[in-house]
């Protein structure tokens, strides 16, 4: 934290029930998120090997082939979640929700709407040491779904950098970052 600048109002917030609690959050909340990626990894690979069968013209297995409810005819469109996978999803809201309210009380204490100087460097603080800790507990080819997920929980699009950023550095890395004129228009 030293190396950081990081102010000592900050660094006292750091020492709280308060963070201790934010951060549990953000763990518990990272912790579902991955476990709904891996799934709907999985699904998309299963999928992608139904599509790739009946490309190749074998026959599907069993399993894979649904009917249309009106005509009663095979349907190979993509079938619908699994329960496995919207259990988790609405875990991963009831653990958004819980990340929400640490975060509102958090804003409510440490807004500073006189110096927002400060307040910004506080919250900038604040996403920065939750985006390590979260990097260190979990695997560190995860950064940039941290990254991007973090911003957008806590950021809107239009300020979700890191997103934008990311999505450039896949497509080739060689783009332009958006200027504020086109972002505006």
């Amino acid at each position: 934290m030293k190396a950081k600048g990081h102010t000592a109002r900050f660094k006292g917030f750091c020492k709280s029930e308060t963070m201790d609690t934010f951060l549990h959050a953000c763990i518990d909340y990272f912790t579902v998120f991955f476990e709904v990626k891996k799934i709907e990894d999985d699904e998309g690979a299963a999928a992608e090997k139904r599509r790739d069968a009946l490309a190749s013209g074998e026959r599907p297995s069993e399993g894979s082939i649904r009917t249309d409810s009106a005509s009663g005819a095979p349907s190979h469109a993509g079938s619908p979640p699994s329960k496995e996978l919207q259990g988790k999803e609405i875990e991963q809201r009831a653990r958004l929700r819980d990340l929400a309210l640490v975060y509102a009380a958090i804003l409510l204490k440490h807004s500073n709407y006189a110096n927002t100087q400060q307040e910004r460097q506080f919250f900038e603080s604040l996403y920065d040491f939750s985006k390590r800790v979260l990097f260190t507990i979990n695997n560190r080819k995860h950064w940039h779904a941290i990254e991007n997920e973090l911003d957008r929980v806590f950021r809107s699009p239009h300020f979700n950098l890191s997103e934008r950023k990311n999505k450039a550095n896949a497509q080739g890395g060689g783009t332009a970052m958006t200027s504020f004129k086109d972002l505006y228009e």
